[in-house]
């Protein structure tokens, strides 16, 4: 019951209702609740929620998401539906939520069932903070986005000062690599 609240609160960006709700199911022991009509778990709810929502409370949210980092591993994909193989790091472009996902052990370069990346997932939302905290933490830039890779995607779109930066922070002339973890 608590876990249908809180995903509901999720979906409806009511926060403060959302961790009551956590709180409630953390005090029984509930630890994983999952969707039964998407096989989404809280997690990957949470993460979808803070995306790219400027209005995002990050450190209501970090609350919550560290709660539930506790008992759902990082790099757990979705099974089924239209977002199959997505994992938590692949539903958010928040800089600060990927922080704290690479920091319970996402991967970086985990591939959604059609093989995308986070790099390339929020070089298309332009969330650049984003692609270069994960450069950063060793994600592949030249991983493929689709039928091309990330620098010819980026190059394409016209974005080549992105991409300088990524290869600067890749590649860095002074041959110390730039950190972009805040």
């Amino acid at each position: 019951m608590c876990g249908k609240l809180v995903s509901n609160a999720l979906k409806n960006h009511n926060m403060p209702e959302a961790m009551l709700f956590l709180n409630k199911m953390f005090s029984r022991e509930i630890a994983i609740y999952l969707e039964e009509d998407t096989g989404w778990s809280l997690l990957h709810r949470a993460c979808a929620t803070c995306k790219w929502y400027p209005g995002a409370n990050f450190e209501v949210m970090k609350d919550l998401l560290e709660k539930l980092l506790r008992s759902i591993d990082a790099n757990t994909q979705l099974v089924s539906g239209q977002f199959k193989g997505y994992g938590p790091i692949h539903l958010t472009s928040n800089v600060n939520v990927i922080e704290l996902l690479c920091q319970h052990g996402a991967s970086v370069d985990l591939k959604t069932g059609d093989g995308a990346t986070a790099i390339g997932m929020c070089a298309a939302k332009r969330a650049y903070d984003s692609v270069y905290l994960l450069a950063s933490l060793g994600a592949d830039i030249y991983a493929n986005y689709g039928p091309i890779s990330l620098p010819q995607f980026l190059r394409k779109n016209g974005h080549d000062s992105v991409l300088d930066q990524l290869i600067e922070i890749t590649h860095p002339k002074d041959g110390k690599p730039t950190s972009y973890a805040w």
